[in-house]
């Protein structure tokens, strides 16, 4: 799909008209979230420092606002290492399901960031509270632990 499909979701890299650069993910609901990346902000342009973060309810909100060029599929793990890759065998009804992204919750503090972000993005309710529920308990198993 083309960059500006409304059809496409999962990580990308954006960077703005005027050198702004943020990484993104867009929900299959829609959802979009931005975290700038604060080298690239001017320091006249304190809205944007230290890593802010920019929630859009829509692809057509978003690129209203934001007008720079799209790489999907680009994360900031590929700018460290091995980055997205076939780690897990998927598989839905005993049938392999392709491009998926694994989460480990109970020991990755990002997919429970991803897993909350995940659950203010869906519109099922009953998932938002599972998740929440989820993270929840994870967190709170943590703490007494401490």
């Amino acid at each position: 799909m083309s960059e500006s499909s409304p059809d496409r979701f999962g990580p990308f890299h954006y960077a703005g008209p005027d050198g702004f650069e943020a990484w993104g993910y867009r929900f299959p609901s829609g959802f979009l979230i931005l975290e700038w990346i604060s080298d690239s902000v001017p320091e006249d342009n304190s809205k944007l420092q230290e890593g802010h973060q920019s929630l859009y309810h829509s692809f057509e909100d978003f690129r209203t606002t934001c007008t720079g060029d799209i790489e999907w599929g680009r994360t900031p793990n590929a700018e460290l290492k091995r980055g997205l890759y076939g780690k897990y065998n998927v598989f839905k009804d005993g049938e392999p399901v392709e491009n998926c992204f694994v989460l480990e919750p109970e020991t990755d503090e990002a997919a429970r960031a991803a897993l909350k972000a995940y659950a203010m993005a869906t519109k099922n309710e009953e998932l938002t509270e599972d998740l929440r529920e989820r993270v929840d308990g994870l967190e709170e198993r943590d703490r007494d632990a401490e």
